[in-house]
């Protein structure tokens, strides 16, 4: 304690982050609890290449027309939608312990993610987002952009499910001239490059030893590759969900603040993170309200010699 005022003493900053704060701190967030993201990540990436795989990637080639490539991007697209809800869920529950400088292990944690509403959360996103990138992008970068924060917000802000996780999600990633919205694509754009970057190199090993024809997306191992290198970036850049509703929290509903003085009073500091929407008491009718009065208006006086 220093100044009088209580600390919460965990490995993630209790304050209001910028851009390159927040991607190293959800870099210090998943190198914390990186074996459990990482087992959670590979099978949802599994999915993922079955899934492009499905949708035309074995026909993609120099020569394929540009209708097949699309196909398989809006694929793509949509995978990576659904993919951050049961990321963001455990990253979220990691990051709750981070902040407040507890001890959990990994196990408790996947007890805290509520898998079923997370799961059914997601249905509602992923259900749109395929149609929403193969018809022209717009409607994903809103269901991206917007509902992305669903599986974060379900655990550390618990908020009903699923239509109540997609509302809070919403709320946060449009405040403050949307910040959270833009910061997402931010995230999104940095930790795509880094997955490039990471397939690249193994694909044009492969290459060099004739182990695949060519680069693209129509040979099993070019899938795996970038399957695995989207382990590491998906399971990253759910850390950087988790860290930026914190963020938005401290900026927008004091979230640092009311920490500190749950600490200071010795309250519990995860219902802290709950969030409450504030309710507004009407009075009953009759009962007078409780606002300023006006004060009463002075009687007239009668001068004397003039009373009747």
């Amino acid at each position: 304690m220093r100044g009088g005022e209580a600390r919460v003493r965990g490995t993630l900053p209790l304050r209001a982050m910028v851009q390159g704060e927040l991607l190293d701190t959800a870099i210090l967030l998943f190198r914390a609890r990186a074996l459990p993201l990482l087992l959670i990540a590979a099978p949802l990436l599994a999915i993922e290449q079955v899934v492009l795989w499905f949708a035309g990637a074995y026909w993609l080639d120099g020569f394929a027309e540009f209708s097949d490539w699309w196909r398989v991007i809006a694929a793509l697209l949509g995978c990576e939608a659904v993919i951050g809800g049961p990321l963001g869920a455990y990253a979220g529950a990691a990051a709750v312990p981070a902040l407040l400088g507890q001890k959990v292990g990994h196990w408790q944690l996947v007890k805290r993610m509520r898998p079923l509403p997370v799961l059914v959360t997601m249905v509602i996103p992923g259900a749109a987002a395929f149609p929403a990138a193969y018809f022209g992008l717009v409607g994903w970068f809103v269901i991206y952009g917007f509902l992305g924060l669903a599986g974060v917000a379900l655990v550390i802000d618990r908020p009903a499910w699923p239509f109540g996780a997609l509302g809070r999600s919403a709320a946060l990633a449009a405040r403050l001239g949307w910040r959270g919205f833009w910061a997402r694509f931010r995230g999104f754009l940095v930790w795509f490059g880094i997955r490039v970057a990471l397939a690249i190199g193994p694909i044009t090993f492969l290459m060099q030893f004739g182990l695949v024809a060519n680069g693209y997306f129509g040979d099993w191992p070019v899938l795996m590759m970038w399957g695995l290198a989207g382990t590491v970036t998906g399971a990253a850049l759910a850390c950087f969900d988790a860290v930026l509703l914190i963020d938005t929290r401290i900026r927008t509903e004091g979230l640092d603040i009311a920490l500190r003085r749950a600490l200071a009073n010795g309250t519990d500091l995860a219902g802290v993170l709950t969030h409450t929407r504030p309710t507004i008491v009407t009075p009953p009718l009759g009962v007078p309200s409780l606002g300023p009065s006006r004060p009463a208006a002075p009687e007239p006086t009668v001068p004397p010699g003039r009373a009747s």
